[in-house]
């Protein structure tokens, strides 16, 4: 069973995908770091998840993942095993910006 104090696989991935659609559209490299302003009109509730263990969210480069500052304690990460799984997520966004 999942702690209720463990970041939502859901607020990092958002975050993660975010930042990839503001690269993309911007034209930005891997190397790229994004703030939250840039990033929130891509993430699906127009608002910056929060931690439910009240950590914070470090967004870092393109090519990184997002983390939180609580780290592995409690789940606070992303587990990139299920990336395949979420690209759809990020297809899905592009389809529904682009309308």
């Amino acid at each position: 069973m999942r702690r209720p104090s463990a970041c939502s696989d859901a607020n990092l991935w958002a975050i993660h995908y975010a930042k990839q659609l503001w690269a993309t559209e911007n034209r930005k490299g891997p190397a790229a770091v994004p703030t939250e302003a840039d990033l929130v009109p891509y993430l699906r509730s127009s608002q910056w998840p929060s931690c439910p263990a009240l950590g914070t969210y470090t967004i870092g480069a393109v090519a990184a993942y997002p983390t939180c500052s609580h780290g592995a304690v409690q789940g606070h990460t992303l587990k990139p095993s299920f990336e395949p799984k979420t690209r759809r997520l990020l297809e899905e966004m592009k389809k529904r910006r682009a309308r």
